[in-house]
């Protein structure tokens, strides 16, 4: 089933199907706006109907390793945890979910095909060798090659309409 709204979308569909007891909503201010991701996926859950108490905000996470090594604090590692985010994404951000301590059960919000997505795939594939030679881990960088790699990728797409996460 595809959420009209994204990955926020996805999980107020996960939310009212499991009543889960809390939302980790995730992300900084990475636009500049003065809102954050996650406050701004807080609003969008509260105005479709979770309590506002329901949804915790993690807003100091600028990459996917962030969101999952800083919500941990929220719950101690070894909790159970449900993952909602873009299907593209959805690899790379269980494997650092599972590798911030979380016991992770996926649901993946469609994004829709075509060339963006294609790109965004592309870029996705340099994001899981990051977390997989851990570069994203704490205090750890890519190799400068690797980042001048990554930078030229991510200029060349997003000119050509694909953003980057991370």
């Amino acid at each position: 089933k595809r959420s009209k709204y994204g990955s926020t979308g996805k999980a107020f569909e996960v939310w009212k199907e499991t009543k889960a007891p809390r939302i980790t909503a995730c992300g900084a201010d990475t636009a500049g706006t003065g809102v954050s991701e996650a406050e701004t996926m807080k609003r969008m859950l509260v105005q479709k109907g979770v309590p506002e108490e329901c949804v915790l905000t993690e807003d100091a996470s600028f990459i996917t390793a962030e969101n999952f090594r800083n919500a941990v604090s929220f719950t101690g590692p070894g909790a159970r945890a449900v993952l909602v985010t873009s299907d593209y994404h959805m690899p790379r951000a269980r494997l650092l979910c599972k590798k911030a301590g979380f016991h992770v059960k996926g649901f993946k919000a469609r994004t829709p095909a075509g060339l963006g997505k294609m790109k965004k795939r592309l870029l996705e594939a340099l994001g899981i060798l990051d977390a997989l030679c851990g570069w994203q881990d704490e205090g750890k960088a890519r190799p400068r090659g690797v980042e001048k790699f990554k930078n030229f990728l991510t200029r060349n797409l997003r000119d050509r309409g694909a953003g980057s996460e991370d």
